[in-house]
């Protein structure tokens, strides 16, 4: 897979010494104030990365820089940055951990009925919309990667799609079958059932450690936001968006009115 133009700016080792220094700072979270895991770990921290490379843009720096200290503490954008680095480590750590876990052996049939689902229905939408930029880029993503995950998270997109764009792929006369996207769904379940039951003493610390790395990365995430709404007010602002799916943990003393609402530092 292709790197976003926000990780291509990050890169691997870069992540791991990030990661390496915050493990002071992870090792101290209180259990009790862990946040919740976000739905989509990847999609927080693509935005994470982007948000603190616009931060850094050599426009903005200044502007943060010359925040008052009591509104916005020097450091934060640094902070952003390095903490959704090592975010990024442990998830790519956490992926080479439920790889390696994920050595099971399956039974032959059901290895030829998951492999055959998903080329029948790749098939099938190729066929149909391999033309069609938007819809073919998400095709282009299947059976790209070898593995149980892969195969697992290829039938769930490609049943996906098939609903998507039920009227047009029925009609396909040769391949399509009626009880395809039952079955993808049936098979990636069965398959998400055989990974957690292989799933190593590794992966679990790395989940505990992602959810260690979010629980700073939000505070941080939240600051920047707030201060880069408040820089680009007269235009711009919607460039530091909110972390897809996170809900943000309410203050014991902040007013149900109030939740939500991002604060704005005070005007330099």
């Amino acid at each position: 897979m292709a790197r976003t133009t926000a990780e291509s700016r990050h890169t691997p080792d870069l992540c791991a010494a990030a990661y390496e220094a915050l493990l002071p700072r992870l090792d101290a979270v209180d259990a009790a104030a862990l946040l919740p895991a976000p739905a989509d770990v990847r999609a927080v921290v693509r935005a994470a990365l982007e948000a603190s490379d616009l931060a850094d843009d050599d426009e903005l720096r200044p502007r943060f820089a010359r925040l008052p200290a009591e509104e916005f503490a020097p450091g934060t954008t640094d902070a952003l940055r390095e903490t959704a680095r090592a975010m990024r480590h442990a998830l790519l750590r956490r992926d080479a951990a439920e790889d390696q876990g994920s050595g099971v052996l399956l039974d032959e049939a059901f290895a030829t009925q998951a492999h055959d689902t998903r080329a029948r229905m790749l098939k099938v939408a190729l066929h149909y919309f391999e033309d069609d930029a938007a819809l073919a880029a998400t095709l282009k993503k299947v059976g790209r990667k070898k593995g149980h995950r892969p195969l697992r998270d290829d039938l769930a997109r490609l049943a996906d799609f098939y609903e998507a764009q039920r009227e047009t792929i029925e009609r396909d006369p040769k391949y399509y079958r009626g009880g395809d996207v039952a079955e993808a769904r049936r098979i990636a379940a069965e398959l998400t059932t055989l990974l957690k039951a292989a799933q190593s003493d590794e992966l679990g610390q790395w989940d505990a450690r992602l959810a260690q790395a979010f629980t700073l990365l939000v505070p941080a995430h939240d600051e920047v936001r707030a201060a880069g709404q408040f820089l680009l007010r007269s235009g711009g602002a919607e460039r530091f968006a909110a972390l897809p799916g996170v809900r943000r943990r309410p203050r014991k003393d902040e007013a149900p009115a109030d939740r939500g609402v991002t604060p704005q530092p005070a005007q330099t």
